[in-house]
C-alpha cells in the first residue's frame, strides 16, 4: 500500500494527529514552542519575584506572627495562580508567534493553496487580547473544578484543550477568510 493510500485510510483526526506529530521535528515548530515556553517561564519568574518583593515589602498587621502567616499564604497563592495562568498565557504568547508554524504547515502539507491574507499588525494584537480575555475568562471559571483530584483535570484538559482548538482555528481562518466569514464559520461549527 502507497503512503497516499495509508493517508487516505486513516480517520481525519488520527491522519492529522500523526501529520502533527511528523512536524514537531520542523525547526519553525519546535523553535515557536520552545520560545513560547520559554518566554512564559520568564514572564512569570518576574512576575513571581514582583509578587514577592510586594509582599515582603507590605504590612498588613502589627502582630509578626500574623504578618509571617499573611506572607506565606500571599505567596502560595501567587504560585497558585501562576501555575492556573500558565497554560492561558503561553496559549496567548504562542499565538501571537504562531504565523511561521501555520506557513510551514500549509508549506509542507497544503501546497496548492495560494498566498494568505495579508493582516495588519493591530487586527493580530487584538485577535490576541480577544483570545487571552477568553482564555483567563473560562479558566476563572472552571478554577474551583481545579482542586477535585480527577475533575480538575478532566476540566483543565477540556478548557484549555478547547481553546487551542480554538486559537488554531482562527490563526488559520484569518488567514484564509475575512472576519465575518470567519464569525459564521465558528458560529456554524458550535451549533
Amino acid at each position: 500500500m502507497s503512503e497516499i493510500d495509508k493517508d487516505r485510510a486513516l480517520p481525519p483526526m488520527l491522519k492529522h494527529l500523526i501529520r502533527a506529530a511528523e512536524q514537531l521535528s520542523d525547526p519553525a515548530v519546535a523553535g515557536t514552542v520552545l520560545r513560547s515556553v520559554l518566554m512564559t517561564i520568564g514572564l512569570f519568574l518576574a512576575l513571581l519575584a514582583a509578587c514577592f518583593w510586594l509582599i515582603g515589602a507590605t504590612d498588613l498587621f502589627q502582630i509578626g506572627w500574623m504578618e509571617w502567616v499573611a506572607d506565606i499564604a500571599g505567596g502560595l497563592l501567587a504560585v497558585a495562580l501562576a501555575w492556573v495562568m500558565f497554560p492561558a498565557v503561553v496559549l496567548t504568547i504562542s499565538s501571537l508567534l504562531l504565523e511561521r508554524v501555520v506557513t510551514a504547515v500549509e508549506r509542507r502539507w497544503y501546497p496548492g493553496l495560494g498566498p494568505a491574507r495579508p493582516q495588519k499588525v493591530v487586527e493580530g494584537i487584538l485577535n490576541a487580547a480577544k483570545f487571552f480575555g477568553t482564555v483567563v475568562l473560562l479558566n476563572l471559571i472552571a478554577l474551583p473544578l481545579y482542586f477535585f483530584p480527577i475533575l480538575g483535570q478532566v476540566a483543565f484538559y477540556s478548557v484549555n484543550g478547547y481553546l487551542i482548538g480554538r486559537e488554531y482555528y482562527e490563526l488559520v481562518a484569518t488567514r484564509r477568510l475575512d472576519p465575518d466569514r470567519m464569525r459564521y464559520l465558528r458560529s456554524e461549527a458550535s451549533l
